[in-house]
């Protein structure tokens, strides 16, 4: 059954000399289906208002899915690099990770993941990526 969760994130990105950091609270819904947790908001940032996100949490796998005017299926495995497609209203484009730090600690109550990883396009790195969010019961 989904409970209402507080989730605060922390991203910063570095695409060469610029470092863009963002930080939001926002609540969403928590849920675990088979062992695996599921953390449902709706994104508020630029260029992403009224997108959902779902966070598919595993103990050493975290697999974001935007669905909206952008979407997206990113998966973060530590020291794996996958593919991924953005698709957005004016095309699709192809990118990769490499995730370089993946920590991950959730239950039902609370819970916290951080995630580094780098974004290529083909064989050019385009930003250095921090991720963090927590949560916790409502």
């Amino acid at each position: 059954m989904p409970q209402e969760v507080k989730i605060m994130i922390n991203s910063s990105q570095i695409e060469g000399l610029d470092k863009n950091e963002i930080a939001f609270k926002t609540k969403g819904l928590l849920y675990n289906k088979k062992g695996i947790y599921y953390l449902k908001y709706k994104e508020d940032l630029e260029g992403l208002k009224g997108v959902e996100t779902t966070l598919k949490i595993k103990e050493d796998e975290l697999t974001l899915i935007r669905q909206g005017q952008v979407r997206m299926i990113q998966e973060f495995v530590l020291d794996k690099q996958s593919d991924f497609d953005y698709h957005t209203p004016y095309g699709t484009l192809n990118f990769q990770v490499e995730v370089k730090e993946l920590n991950i600690d959730v239950d039902s109550f609370q819970g916290m993941i951080d995630l580094s990883y780098q974004l290529y396009n083909g064989e050019e790195i385009i930003s250095e990526n921090q991720l963090n969010i927590t949560y916790k019961e409502d």
